[in-house]
């Protein structure tokens, strides 16, 4: 199973509802999961989602920030996961702008790339799933 994340920075009460992207994502394969959370999303969630990625095979993290100065909360135990399981990480997109969270997810280097352009992102989704 390859697993699809999506996650929200942002005021989740000012966030719309569809999620293109995780819709595209599973979409294209019967053995990709798709998934979201928030950076309010209750630890009970970021902890099954951390059972996910343990259970993948391969993961895709869509990161998309709406509002730069809003804390990770809960979300810095799953970036602290993701360094356990760097060879499981297919790739980590992030989406607008948070500086805290770039400067983390910059150690993973090729792994780790900015766009915010769905074009692009889902080009590189399509690789996800064809690999």
């Amino acid at each position: 199973m390859r697993l699809f994340v999506q996650v929200n920075i942002g005021h989740w009460q000012e966030e719309q509802y569809e999620k293109p992207l995780l819709n595209f994502a599973s979409s294209l394969s019967d053995d990709v999961l798709g998934t979201d959370l928030d950076n309010q999303s209750d630890p009970y969630i970021i902890n099954l989602v951390k059972q996910l990625l343990d259970q993948s095979q391969q993961s895709f993290l869509f990161i998309e920030v709406a509002n730069e100065n809003q804390p990770l909360d809960s979300l810095l135990s799953l970036v602290n996961h993701l360094f356990s399981m760097e060879e499981k990480i297919h790739l980590i997109v992030l989406s607008g702008k948070h500086t805290t969270l770039e400067r983390m997810l910059g150690t993973f280097e090729d792994k780790f790339v900015k766009s915010s352009d769905d074009v692009v992102t889902k080009k590189m989704i399509r690789q996800f799933v064809i690999n």
